[in-house]
């Protein structure tokens, strides 16, 4: 078994796959078909756990709750270190992306840290090849209990920390294979053709005129710089508000290389239909000031790959629109794919 344990030493935490491989005997984790079997599991490796934190975890306190994804179970806890008992958060099992950049941002002492402290880790237990991850519970309010202009600056500013952060464990390299835009906007065709959502010629002639520009846009998108470690998943939901008005990240499950201004963009359209609530903040400047101020470079052509973005998300919305928000989100997203279409093939 690989543990790590963040609590106990200074040092930054080993990367996943530097320390010793896994057992010979090590088994894939048992497949989690519901929240129900997720703590099952945690409940049969609950032992086990506490042996892998040298007893240090206690009072552990499992839940599901509905916005947890990917079949994994969460606790409350305890966690001892040199006597001193501090709230605790566990998560069971976890993947290797989260647990890597739980370990390399929570580990150690790291300055201004942008996620939750790591207390310990490790990538098997009772034989299986299953990660988890016992953190800093934060005692703060999530941005979306209150989306507050002033919140969604601070949840910017904790994105730019950890861009910064995560750009000093390693250089980002290789991002993701990029989605497959030309079928969703197929499928966002059909959508309009069969009426099923507001304005549908309206869509439709929006559509096949930005049909035109996909090839080049995903030529363009393809050769971005790749610049940063983007979080993948900013959203308010993501970020705690502590009381000195700084916010933590939580959930790494996304992290990858791209451009910085993917983070933002992934915000901003939270917003879309609604933007007056942000009182005139805009996401995407928000974060390459704040980033500046990391000493970060920004780079040229941000907003033209930002708007790039922009356009292939919003021309995405009908395809996904059982996910999406109401009838005033949509219309927005036309509006933004009207007015990009004309920019970006000029």
């Amino acid at each position: 078994m690989t543990t790590h344990d963040a609590a106990s030493q200074d040092d930054p935490p080993d990367q996943v796959g530097s320390g010793p491989p896994p057992a010979a005997e090590s088994r894939p984790h048992p497949p989690l078909a519901s929240p129900e079997g997720s703590l099952d599991l945690a409940h049969a490796l609950e032992h086990d756990l506490v042996d892998a934190c040298q007893g240090r975890l206690r009072d552990i306190h499992w839940f599901t709750s509905d916005w947890q994804r990917g079949g994994s179970a969460t606790a409350h806890a305890r966690w001892s270190d040199r006597g001193t008992p501090r709230h605790a958060i566990v998560k069971l099992p976890v993947g290797p992306t989260e647990l890597e950049w739980s370990r390399r941002l929570g580990g150690g002492d790291l300055p201004e840290r942008p996620v939750p402290r790591t207390f310990a880790s490790g990538d098997t237990l009772q034989g299986y090849d299953l990660g988890w991850l016992v953190l800093e519970r934060i005692d703060g309010v999530s941005v979306a209990a209150d989306p507050a202009p002033k919140h969604v600056e601070a949840l910017l500013a904790a994105v730019a920390r950890f861009q910064a952060r995560a750009g000093e464990q390693c250089p980002p390299a290789h991002p993701p294979k990029p989605p497959d835009w030309e079928a969703m906007i197929e499928d966002a065709r059909e959508v309009a053709h069969g009426g099923r959502i507001p304005e549908p010629q309206r869509w439709n002639e929006a559509l096949k005129a930005f049909q035109k520009l996909v090839p080049d846009l995903r030529r363009r998108w393809l050769v971005r710089p790749i610049n940063a470690w983007c979080h993948g998943d900013v959203h308010p939901g993501n970020g705690l508000m502590l009381d000195d008005g700084t916010c933590r990240l939580i959930d790494l499950g996304n992290v990858h290389a791209g451009h910085w201004t993917e983070d933002a963009v992934m915000l901003e359209r939270l917003f879309w239909g609604h933007d007056d609530r942000l009182n005139g903040l805009e996401p995407v400047a928000c974060l390459g000031e704040a980033r500046r101020a990391h000493g970060l470079e920004n780079g040229p052509r941000s907003n033209t790959i930002a708007n790039i973005r922009r356009a292939l998300t919003a021309a995405c919305v009908p395809a996904r629109i059982s996910r999406d928000s109401g009838l005033q989100y949509v219309h927005y997203s036309l509006g933004i794919l009207e007015q990009l279409t004309m920019k970006l093939s000029s």
